[in-house]
Protein backbone atom coordinates (compact mmCIF):
# COMPACT_ATOMS: atom_id res chain seq x y z
CA UNK A 1 0.00 0.00 0.00
CA UNK A 2 1.33 3.50 -0.80
CA UNK A 3 2.53 5.36 2.29
CA UNK A 4 0.15 8.27 1.79
CA UNK A 5 -2.72 5.81 2.38
CA UNK A 6 -1.40 4.50 5.71
CA UNK A 7 -3.59 6.87 7.75
CA UNK A 8 -6.70 5.90 5.77
CA UNK A 9 -5.95 2.23 6.34
CA UNK A 10 -5.52 2.78 10.09
CA UNK A 11 -8.79 4.73 10.22
CA UNK A 12 -10.66 2.02 8.32
CA UNK A 13 -9.36 -0.60 10.73
CA UNK A 14 -10.52 1.42 13.74
CA UNK A 15 -13.86 2.11 12.08
CA UNK A 16 -14.35 -1.61 11.53
CA UNK A 17 -13.63 -2.26 15.21
CA UNK A 18 -16.19 0.35 16.23
CA UNK A 19 -18.73 -1.17 13.85
CA UNK A 20 -18.27 -4.67 15.25
CA UNK A 21 -18.76 -3.31 18.78
CA UNK A 22 -21.85 -1.45 17.63
CA UNK A 23 -23.34 -4.70 16.31
CA UNK A 24 -21.89 -6.96 18.99
CA UNK A 25 -23.24 -5.22 22.08
CA UNK A 26 -26.97 -5.44 21.25
CA UNK A 27 -26.45 -8.91 19.79
CA UNK A 28 -24.91 -10.06 23.07
CA UNK A 29 -27.83 -8.58 24.99
CA UNK A 30 -30.33 -10.32 22.72
CA UNK A 31 -28.57 -13.68 23.10
CA UNK A 32 -28.33 -13.23 26.87
CA UNK A 33 -32.06 -12.56 27.01
CA UNK A 34 -32.73 -15.81 25.13
CA UNK A 35 -30.42 -17.87 27.36
CA UNK A 36 -27.66 -16.80 29.75
CA UNK A 37 -25.16 -19.29 28.33
CA UNK A 38 -25.87 -18.41 24.67
CA UNK A 39 -23.59 -15.33 24.22
CA UNK A 40 -20.66 -17.24 25.73
CA UNK A 41 -21.25 -20.17 23.39
CA UNK A 42 -21.49 -17.82 20.41
CA UNK A 43 -18.26 -16.11 21.47
CA UNK A 44 -16.46 -19.45 21.71
CA UNK A 45 -17.80 -20.41 18.28
CA UNK A 46 -16.51 -17.14 16.81
CA UNK A 47 -12.99 -17.95 18.01
CA UNK A 48 -13.30 -21.41 16.45
CA UNK A 49 -14.16 -19.85 13.08
CA UNK A 50 -11.35 -17.31 13.48
CA UNK A 51 -8.85 -20.10 14.14
CA UNK A 52 -10.07 -22.06 11.14
CA UNK A 53 -9.87 -18.95 8.95
CA UNK A 54 -6.32 -18.25 10.08
CA UNK A 55 -5.30 -21.81 9.31
CA UNK A 56 -6.68 -21.48 5.76
CA UNK A 57 -4.66 -18.35 4.88
CA UNK A 58 -2.44 -19.16 1.91
CA UNK A 59 -0.94 -15.75 1.17
CA UNK A 60 2.65 -15.25 2.37
CA UNK A 61 2.64 -13.20 5.55
CA UNK A 62 6.42 -12.52 5.30
CA UNK A 63 8.91 -11.13 5.02
CA UNK A 64 10.64 -14.47 5.44
CA UNK A 65 13.66 -14.70 7.70
CA UNK A 66 17.08 -14.95 6.04
CA UNK A 67 18.20 -18.52 5.60
CA UNK A 68 21.06 -18.21 8.09
CA UNK A 69 18.64 -17.04 10.78
CA UNK A 70 16.17 -19.86 10.20
CA UNK A 71 18.50 -22.85 10.13
CA UNK A 72 17.46 -25.87 12.16
CA UNK A 73 14.74 -26.26 14.69
CA UNK A 74 17.25 -26.92 17.45
CA UNK A 75 19.59 -24.06 16.54
CA UNK A 76 17.34 -21.11 15.89
CA UNK A 77 19.00 -17.91 16.97
CA UNK A 78 16.00 -15.63 16.57
CA UNK A 79 13.59 -16.97 19.12
CA UNK A 80 10.71 -15.11 20.70
CA UNK A 81 12.76 -13.34 23.38
CA UNK A 82 15.30 -12.20 20.80
CA UNK A 83 12.48 -10.79 18.66
CA UNK A 84 11.09 -8.94 21.67
CA UNK A 85 14.51 -7.44 22.34
CA UNK A 86 14.74 -6.34 18.70
CA UNK A 87 11.39 -4.56 18.95
CA UNK A 88 12.34 -2.86 22.22
CA UNK A 89 15.72 -1.82 20.79
CA UNK A 90 14.10 -0.15 17.77
CA UNK A 91 11.51 1.66 19.88
CA UNK A 92 14.07 2.79 22.44
CA UNK A 93 16.42 4.10 19.76
CA UNK A 94 13.90 6.22 17.81
CA UNK A 95 12.49 9.33 19.56
CA UNK A 96 9.09 9.32 17.79
CA UNK A 97 8.50 5.64 18.52
CA UNK A 98 9.70 6.07 22.10
CA UNK A 99 7.31 8.95 22.76
CA UNK A 100 4.48 7.23 20.89
CA UNK A 101 4.79 4.12 23.04
CA UNK A 102 4.42 6.18 26.22
CA UNK A 103 1.59 8.20 24.67
CA UNK A 104 -0.43 5.20 23.56
CA UNK A 105 -0.09 3.58 27.00
CA UNK A 106 -1.47 6.67 28.77
CA UNK A 107 -4.19 7.53 26.27
CA UNK A 108 -5.38 3.93 25.99
CA UNK A 109 -5.56 3.64 29.77
CA UNK A 110 -7.95 6.59 29.86
CA UNK A 111 -9.85 5.63 26.70
CA UNK A 112 -10.59 2.11 27.88
CA UNK A 113 -11.94 3.48 31.15
CA UNK A 114 -14.28 5.87 29.31
CA UNK A 115 -17.12 3.36 29.01
CA UNK A 116 -17.08 2.63 32.74
CA UNK A 117 -17.02 6.34 33.61
CA UNK A 118 -19.75 7.03 31.05
CA UNK A 119 -22.05 4.42 32.59
CA UNK A 120 -21.51 5.78 36.12
CA UNK A 121 -22.01 9.39 35.05
CA UNK A 122 -25.22 8.53 33.23
CA UNK A 123 -26.52 6.45 36.15
CA UNK A 124 -25.93 9.45 38.42
CA UNK A 125 -28.14 11.47 36.05
CA UNK A 126 -30.91 8.89 36.35
CA UNK A 127 -30.42 7.20 32.99
CA UNK A 128 -32.17 3.87 32.53
CA UNK A 129 -30.26 0.84 31.16
CA UNK A 130 -32.02 1.25 27.81
CA UNK A 131 -30.85 4.87 27.60
CA UNK A 132 -27.30 3.92 28.52
CA UNK A 133 -27.28 1.30 25.77
CA UNK A 134 -28.60 3.80 23.25
CA UNK A 135 -25.96 6.39 24.20
CA UNK A 136 -23.23 3.76 23.98
CA UNK A 137 -24.37 3.01 20.43
CA UNK A 138 -24.27 6.72 19.56
CA UNK A 139 -20.72 6.96 20.93
CA UNK A 140 -19.61 4.00 18.81
CA UNK A 141 -21.31 5.51 15.75
CA UNK A 142 -19.25 8.67 16.35
CA UNK A 143 -16.12 6.52 16.07
CA UNK A 144 -17.31 5.16 12.72
CA UNK A 145 -17.95 8.72 11.53
CA UNK A 146 -14.43 9.66 12.63
CA UNK A 147 -13.04 6.85 10.50
CA UNK A 148 -14.93 8.13 7.46
CA UNK A 149 -13.58 11.68 7.70
CA UNK A 150 -10.02 10.95 8.86
CA UNK A 151 -8.43 11.18 5.41
CA UNK A 152 -10.20 14.46 4.63
CA UNK A 153 -9.18 15.93 7.99
CA UNK A 154 -5.52 15.06 7.49
CA UNK A 155 -5.54 16.47 3.97
CA UNK A 156 -7.24 19.67 5.11
CA UNK A 157 -5.38 20.62 8.29
CA UNK A 158 -2.34 18.34 8.28
CA UNK A 159 -1.18 15.43 10.41
CA UNK A 160 0.46 17.51 13.14
CA UNK A 161 -2.61 19.69 13.73
CA UNK A 162 -4.85 16.62 13.83
CA UNK A 163 -2.60 15.09 16.48
CA UNK A 164 -2.38 18.31 18.54
CA UNK A 165 -6.11 18.98 18.38
CA UNK A 166 -6.86 15.40 19.33
CA UNK A 167 -4.81 15.75 22.52
CA UNK A 168 -6.73 18.83 23.67
CA UNK A 169 -10.10 17.42 22.61
CA UNK A 170 -9.45 14.43 24.88
CA UNK A 171 -8.94 16.75 27.85
CA UNK A 172 -11.83 19.12 27.11
CA UNK A 173 -14.42 16.43 26.39
CA UNK A 174 -13.56 14.40 29.50
CA UNK A 175 -13.82 17.52 31.64
CA UNK A 176 -17.12 18.42 29.94
CA UNK A 177 -18.52 14.94 30.62
CA UNK A 178 -17.44 15.24 34.26
CA UNK A 179 -19.17 18.60 34.71
CA UNK A 180 -22.22 17.86 32.55
CA UNK A 181 -25.59 18.15 34.26
CA UNK A 182 -27.66 16.64 31.44
CA UNK A 183 -27.53 13.20 29.88
CA UNK A 184 -27.18 14.66 26.38
CA UNK A 185 -24.17 16.73 27.49
CA UNK A 186 -22.37 13.64 28.75
CA UNK A 187 -23.30 11.70 25.61
CA UNK A 188 -22.11 14.50 23.31
CA UNK A 189 -18.79 14.85 25.15
CA UNK A 190 -18.12 11.10 25.02
CA UNK A 191 -19.07 11.00 21.33
CA UNK A 192 -16.64 13.80 20.46
CA UNK A 193 -13.91 12.06 22.47
CA UNK A 194 -14.32 8.85 20.47
CA UNK A 195 -14.75 10.76 17.18
CA UNK A 196 -11.41 12.56 17.75
CA UNK A 197 -9.60 9.42 18.86
CA UNK A 198 -9.81 7.81 15.41
CA UNK A 199 -7.91 10.46 13.35
CA UNK A 200 -5.49 11.10 16.25
CA UNK A 201 -4.55 7.45 16.62
CA UNK A 202 -4.49 7.00 12.85
CA UNK A 203 -1.81 9.69 12.50
CA UNK A 204 0.36 7.91 15.06
CA UNK A 205 -0.15 4.50 13.44
CA UNK A 206 0.54 5.83 9.93
CA UNK A 207 3.83 7.51 10.84
CA UNK A 208 4.92 4.49 12.85
CA UNK A 209 4.22 2.25 9.85
CA UNK A 210 6.20 4.60 7.59
CA UNK A 211 9.20 4.60 9.92
CA UNK A 212 9.49 0.88 10.61
CA UNK A 213 10.87 -1.48 7.93
CA UNK A 214 8.61 -4.36 6.93
CA UNK A 215 10.87 -6.96 8.49
CA UNK A 216 10.52 -5.29 11.91
CA UNK A 217 6.83 -4.39 11.72
CA UNK A 218 5.69 -7.37 13.77
CA UNK A 219 8.29 -6.84 16.48
CA UNK A 220 7.69 -3.12 16.87
CA UNK A 221 3.94 -3.68 16.61
CA UNK A 222 4.12 -6.17 19.48
CA UNK A 223 5.87 -3.59 21.66
CA UNK A 224 3.23 -0.97 20.75
CA UNK A 225 0.35 -3.36 21.39
CA UNK A 226 1.83 -4.39 24.73
CA UNK A 227 2.16 -0.72 25.70
CA UNK A 228 -1.41 -0.02 24.57
CA UNK A 229 -2.78 -2.78 26.81
CA UNK A 230 -0.30 -2.54 29.68
CA UNK A 231 -2.19 0.04 31.76
CA UNK A 232 -5.81 -0.67 30.82
CA UNK A 233 -6.33 -2.77 33.93
CA UNK A 234 -4.85 0.02 36.05
CA UNK A 235 -7.23 2.50 34.42
CA UNK A 236 -10.30 0.41 35.15
CA UNK A 237 -9.29 -0.13 38.78
CA UNK A 238 -8.40 3.54 39.22
CA UNK A 239 -11.64 4.72 37.61
CA UNK A 240 -13.71 2.47 39.85
CA UNK A 241 -11.81 3.41 43.00
CA UNK A 242 -11.94 7.16 42.31
CA UNK A 243 -15.64 7.00 41.48
CA UNK A 244 -16.32 5.05 44.67
CA UNK A 245 -14.29 7.38 46.88
CA UNK A 246 -14.93 10.80 45.35
CA UNK A 247 -17.71 10.38 42.79
CA UNK A 248 -17.80 9.81 39.05
CA UNK A 249 -17.35 13.49 38.18
CA UNK A 250 -14.15 13.72 40.22
CA UNK A 251 -12.89 10.50 38.62
CA UNK A 252 -13.49 11.85 35.11
CA UNK A 253 -11.76 15.13 36.00
CA UNK A 254 -8.76 13.20 37.33
CA UNK A 255 -8.53 11.25 34.07
CA UNK A 256 -8.78 14.48 32.11
CA UNK A 257 -5.89 15.80 34.20
CA UNK A 258 -3.83 12.72 33.35
CA UNK A 259 -4.03 13.66 29.68
CA UNK A 260 -3.03 17.32 30.11
CA UNK A 261 0.74 16.55 30.06
CA UNK A 262 0.32 14.69 26.76
CA UNK A 263 -1.62 17.61 25.26
CA UNK A 264 1.13 20.03 26.31
CA UNK A 265 3.87 17.66 25.14
CA UNK A 266 2.36 17.74 21.66
CA UNK A 267 3.59 21.34 21.36
CA UNK A 268 6.98 20.84 23.00
CA UNK A 269 8.35 17.36 22.23
CA UNK A 270 10.82 17.64 19.36
CA UNK A 271 10.18 14.07 18.22
CA UNK A 272 6.71 15.12 17.03
CA UNK A 273 8.17 17.61 14.55
CA UNK A 274 8.29 14.66 12.15
CA UNK A 275 4.52 15.04 11.77
CA UNK A 276 5.12 18.16 9.72
CA UNK A 277 6.49 16.00 6.87
CA UNK A 278 4.06 14.26 4.47
CA UNK A 279 3.84 10.51 4.96
CA UNK A 280 5.49 9.74 1.63
CA UNK A 281 8.56 11.76 2.68
CA UNK A 282 9.17 10.00 5.99
CA UNK A 283 12.46 8.14 5.82
CA UNK A 284 12.36 4.51 6.83
CA UNK A 285 14.69 3.50 9.64
CA UNK A 286 17.96 1.93 8.57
Amino acid sequence: MPREQFAARAAQEQGLQQATQLVGSPLAAFLYTAARWLPFAADSLSYLFASAGSALIRRPLGPERPADDDGGQARRRHQMLADIRDGLRVVRGQPFLRYGTIWIAGVNMVGNSLVLLLIILLKNQGAAPRTIGLINSVVLAAGILGALVTSALIRTIGSRRVFLLGGWIYVITLATAALGTRQWQIAAAASIFVFASVPTASVWEAYTASLVPDRLTGRVGSVSNFAAQSLTWVGMLLAGWLADQFGASAAALCFAGLLVPFAIAGHTVSALSMLRAPLDRVEELA
